[in-house]
């Protein structure tokens, strides 16, 4: 994934963990020509300023350089008493009086190693916007600006107390019973002969292209999906005799909601009732629960049910990158949807 993708993707993230704060938050989305005003906020003749950083490494070093870059854009195009220079209009919120910046927040995706760099780095900032004020009488307005700076150890905090962001941003991190579908392991023994490259799906299509079925038969993966997405079902057993096909059957129909931005999972043996409370807490309101819980199945049922699919509305962009060891990945507000394979 580009590194513009993920800085953008990083934004849309801060902006959500930032939303019951700061509730008129606007994003600019200026791809390295927003003026060093990635989020905004104006409320009472004031104005909040939040500038995101992308880092995929821990350390001052990098947001320090990532700010400098900031600042040295911010020297050269403050200069004139007169406002921006030509075909930069982004400059033009930090000439205004009638509605000053009163807050300035330099967030970062990295760890900065502890609250002196945090204190390192918030006064090169605040030092910055001082010489700033008083080497250009036009922006003596910004003199005394209050300066944050937030790192990674922020937000992970922040997740704590915003359940529903960390489920739309990590839900293999709070999917307790549950794993995401990508994690399933195909590499040995019978598992790999679910796989495409050791042995090609046969499709239903396929499959019932050789045989006469009814006119009401769903006929492909596609159409079962649509049902699921479109249609009164909330649900489907699949059955049948050993090997003939349910545990494939499910994989495909996980892969080809993936590929219509569904989030599927797959639920693990271990899974119990307590796993599906979390699972409804952690998602919210948005979540339709299933009425009949696993080990509430009937006993020839009682089988691991997967996989199980979560379908967002409506679709929005995902986040792949690396933190603390965790797949980031913006997911939408989520309907329920539920499939077993079963003897």
């Amino acid at each position: 994934m580009a590194s513009e993708e993920i800085g953008t993707l990083f934004q849309q993230f801060v902006l959500e963990v930032f939303l019951a704060r700061y509730p008129d938050l606007l994003s600019f989305a200026g791809m390295g020509r927003d003026g060093g005003i990635d989020l905004s906020q104006t409320r009472d003749n004031a104005r909040t300023i939040i500038e995101c950083k992308a880092i995929g490494e821990d350390g001052i070093q990098q947001s320090q350089q990532r700010w400098r870059k900031v600042a040295r854009h911010l020297q050269t195009n403050l200069q004139e008493p007169a406002g921006p220079p030509s075909g930069q209009p982004q400059y033009g919120p930090w000439y205004r009086r009638e509605v000053p910046i009163r807050e300035y927040i330099f967030c970062s995706s990295s760890k900065l190693g502890g609250q002196e760099n945090l204190d390192r780095l918030r006064k090169e900032i605040s030092d910055f916007f001082d010489e700033l004020a008083n080497k250009h009488a036009h922006l003596n307005h910004l003199r005394g600006l209050e300066v944050s700076v937030l790192d990674w150890n922020h937000f992970e905090s922040q997740l704590l107390n915003h359940r529903r962001v960390a489920f739309r941003w990590f839900p293999g991190s709070l999917l307790s019973g549950f794993s995401l579908l990508d994690d399933f392991r195909l590499s040995t023994g019978f598992r790999s002969y679910l796989d495409n490259d050791r042995l090609p799906y046969f499709s239903r299509t396929d499959y019932l292209s050789t045989r006469s079925v009814p006119s009401s038969t769903i006929v492909s993966e596609e159409d079962l999906l649509v049902e699921l997405e479109e249609g009164s079902c909330t649900g489907i057993i699949i059955t049948g005799v050993g090997g003939v096909g349910k545990s494939r059957l499910t994989l495909e129909l996980g892969r080809k909601a993936q590929q219509r931005n569904w989030v599927a999972v797959r639920a693990k043996s271990s899974l119990n009732v307590q796993d599906l409370d979390s699972l409804v807490q952690n998602a919210g309101n948005a979540l339709r629960v299933p009425v009949c819980p696993p080990k509430d199945l009937p006993h020839d049922l009682q089988r691991p049910l997967a996989p199980q699919f979560l379908k967002p509305l409506p679709p929005i962009h995902r986040f792949h990158a690396e933190r603390a060891g965790l797949r980031l990945r913006a997911v939408p507000l989520l309907r329920y949807r539920k499939l077993g394979a079963a003897r």
